[in-house]
């Protein structure tokens, strides 16, 4: 789930990107996994959606915010995030801190240019 997608004529703020699966068939209920890495892949898949309907990509991520409970989780989420950072390389830190749903094992947040 995206918490919100904050834009001006320049920069765009992504926060509180959860891992719900949020477009569901049938207007079903949104659903999360209890698996951290595919909890990260969702996250990702969210925030590319909503970059792309702002009008921008990951190309255009300048800083990125990982939330996680449990710190030691982090590195298992690390293939999939180098996965679409590799080559954009935004400044990043990792936080570890509680969320407000126990079932959230990840939450993301990117700050972008707007692309054009």
């Amino acid at each position: 789930m995206t918490s919100g997608t904050i834009k001006n004529s320049r920069i765009l703020d992504n926060s509180g990107s959860a891992s719900y699966e949020v477009d569901l068939p049938n207007g079903g209920n949104a659903v999360i996994s209890d698996n951290v890495i595919e909890q990260a892949e969702q996250c990702m898949r969210n925030i590319e959606k909503a970059l792309a309907e702002a009008g921008s990509r990951f190309a255009d991520v300048v800083r990125v915010r990982y939330i996680l409970p449990r710190a030691e989780d982090f590195e298992s989420c690390w293939p999939v995030l180098r996965r679409y950072f590799a080559d954009v390389r935004p400044a990043a830190t990792m936080i570890a801190a509680g969320l407000i749903d126990p079932r959230i094992k990840i939450e993301i947040e990117v700050t972008a240019r707007k692309a054009g």
